[in-house]
């Protein structure tokens, strides 16, 4: 995420302060609590107490912004963190009937990333739809009008989990690419993704089945038949890949 967009989520400069709006529960916080990107963000974080949850509330309310932020910096220890303690403590405002449109727009900034799915950042048109009703910065508006949805997007969430394996796992990688880019393939050759999007899929796919050092390429976590395929540029041999259990034994030879 960019500089840029990590400070106008600090510091929107909007009616801040406690306010009470009669608005639509169409789209409110609370309707995407089962939503799948968002289900882990509507039960307390192990990092925070009840008392700083009172405690960081009653600072909204009080319209104490510094504060606010001030006493949320002690307790987040990693970037993840500021997405659940943010997003849940939006979802208690909701529920308390607090309104406060900076941290509003604090939020919707982090809804507007997760909401993107996957290596080509395919836009969640439900949650993008929440983030349209209650941000009013006029940065995200701008960025939201750019975003269009995609009718297609459930065949697409179906790859999603392939990407997390070929990024993270090195179990039956062969066979997920084959699945993966034989699908791909299919969106591209319809006409559903374009030739930008297709070719940033094949250099997602070099970045995590590659192998470099000292800037070359010194093998490939794939064969050398599917690198063909794939139209890599340096087709190199395929590294074997030991369980994990056989690494543990190596390392206690």
């Amino acid at each position: 995420m960019t500089a840029r967009r990590e400070k106008k989520k600090e510091r929107s400069t909007v009616s801040p302060g406690k306010q009470q709006r009669s608005r639509s529960k169409q789209c409110s916080l609370q309707h995407l609590q089962q939503h799948p990107l968002l289900v882990q963000f509507f039960s307390r974080p192990d990092f925070l107490q009840k008392e700083d949850e009172e405690a960081l509330l009653q600072h909204i309310c009080d319209n104490q912004i510094d504060l606010f932020y001030e006493r949320a910096a002690s307790l987040i220890k990693s970037s993840r963190n500021v997405s659940q303690l943010y997003i849940y403590l939006l979802s208690q405002m909701e529920l308390r009937r607090i309104d406060n449109q900076h941290l509003q727009n604090h939020v919707c900034w982090r809804l507007f990333d997760l909401a993107q799915i996957g290596w080509l950042r395919i836009p969640d048109p439900e949650i993008l739809s929440y983030c349209r009703q209650y941000a009013n910065d006029p940065e995200l508006l701008r960025e939201l009008a750019q975003l269009h949805p995609r009718p297609w997007l459930a065949q697409y969430l179906r790859l999603v989990p392939i990407e997390r394996k070929i990024e993270f796992s090195l179990r039956h990688i062969e066979e997920d690419v084959r699945s993966y880019i034989s699908s791909i393939t299919e969106l591209h050759k319809t006409k559903k993704i374009t030739d930008d999007e297709f070719d940033h899929i094949h250099q997602r796919l070099k970045n995590a089945l590659q192998i470099f050092k000292g800037g070359g390429v010194i093998g490939s976590l794939i064969s050398q038949d599917l690198q063909h395929l794939l139209s890599f540029d340096v087709v190199s041999p395929q590294i074997a890949i030991l369980r994990i259990e056989e690494m543990k034994l190596l390392d206690k030879k």
